[in-house]
């Protein structure tokens, strides 16, 4: 089936099954969809923008349902609009703090999901694919969600995604078919749940907390949610090859490219493009995907002076001397890749990782090295202008 034939498929299953709840839970098919082409109103956020979406999407994003569109009447008209062929977008000017949170989640997977371009394939559905007329929200069961079990397989058939990400334990347990306890006790560690689509194992599933403010704080806040996805992103990034390379003409120009790119970037104070010399008698190492070269890091190992406050003299040590991954293909889990590719390599020879930074984003890049590559802090060096 076409993803267009799923979708006439579910119009017409969720007409004829007419009015349907479990306890006060009263679901329909609300006029707004029927008068649509996309599987779920929250496509209209991502996916209804992909023309060629039987070519298959990247993400399938999951949610268990939509709520009551006439509680939301600005996203409902916001959404009437695209149905229209009138430029507007799903929120509009208005963002719910799961819309907050959801954009900052998937910026660790490299996509901006207020642009309709995102930098990735993307669907996002609900696994419900009926709309409340009661109660906003609370009280799904999975007698529910099972009804549109046939059609979510047709619809994962459609649209062949390579990885489906779902928000809380009730929607990963019907994606998924299996059963899980205590949800959020993993969650709060950071790692999201991970299993392969029932007889599709070339499709992974991953079970992560509802992005609104009650699913981020069963599991400890949004640091623990970004934990997770990054896990996700990491995972993701297993398609990256990371390899260390050898100082030809050819590997010198990537090199010097990339340095003047971050140079044009003027995110760090003093930074300059290489020439041979910055880059000669370094170890290389190179991030790729595709065959294309997405991110790099090199240094050499020396030998301990005047550092004993962290080390005895002479302790033969690994410096970073640069890190970096261009800027489409950030917050995916590459650097922190690259750096335990290095950290693995130099073992035999190093005992310590060291590097300096004078990036002007500080908070963000000792997030980066001290929280996600659990480095240690040792120094730095500070400036202010005197006023007159």
């Amino acid at each position: 089936m076409t993803y267009k034939e799923v979708v006439e498929k579910a119009k017409k299953t969720l007409e004829k099954r007419g009015e349907y709840n479990d306890g006060d839970v009263f679901l329909n098919a609300c006029s707004l969809w029927l008068k649509g082409d996309q599987i779920n109103l929250w496509s209209y956020w991502q996916g209804y923008q992909i023309e060629d979406i039987d070519n298959g999407v990247d993400i399938l994003l999951v949610g268990q349902d939509w709520g009551n569109p006439e509680w939301d009447k600005k996203v409902a008209d916001n959404i009437a609009q695209i149905q229209a062929g009138k430029p507007a977008t799903y929120f509009g000017d208005k963002l719910s703090t799961t819309d907050k949170n959801l954009i900052e989640l998937f910026k660790t997977l490299g996509c901006d999901i207020c642009k309709k371009d995102p930098g990735k394939r993307l669907l996002f559905t609900n696994y419900c694919l009926g709309y409340r007329k009661t109660r906003q929200s609370g009280g799904m069961t999975q007698n529910l969600l099972s009804k549109d079990k046939e059609l979510f397989d047709d619809l994962v058939k459609a649209v062949k995604p390579k990885v489906i990400i779902c928000l809380g334990k009730i929607t990963y347990e019907a994606v998924t078919g299996q059963k899980i306890g205590a949800f959020t006790e993993q969650l709060k560690k950071g790692i999201p749940y991970a299993t392969v689509y029932p007889g599709v194992e070339s499709v992974k599933v991953y079970g992560v907390a509802h992005c609104g403010g009650m699913g981020s704080a069963n599991v400890g806040g949004m640091n623990s949610m970004l934990k997770a996805w990054k896990r996700v992103a990491a995972d993701l990034c297993k398609n990256t090859e990371i390899r260390e390379v050898e100082l030809s003409d050819t590997v010198l120009n990537r090199l010097i490219s990339f340095s003047e790119d971050w140079a044009a970037e003027n995110s760090c104070y003093g930074y300059r493009a290489n020439d041979r010399s910055d880059i000669e008698g370094n170890r290389i190492f190179f991030a790729e995907e595709e065959g294309k070269v997405v991110g790099y890091l090199f240094g050499k190992v020396y030998e301990s002076e005047n550092m004993q406050a962290i080390m005895p003299k002479g302790t033969p040590y690994f410096e970073v001397e640069e890190l970096y991954v261009s800027p489409e293909h950030r917050s995916r889990g590459i650097g922190e890749s690259l750096f335990r590719y290095a950290e693995n390599a130099v073992k035999n020879e190093a005992e310590y990782m060291v590097l300096s930074t004078a990036t002007k984003n500080w908070k963000a890049i000792f997030h980066f090295y001290l929280d996600e590559l659990d480095m240690r802090f040792w120094s730095a060096r500070l400036f202010k202008k005197i006023e007159e």
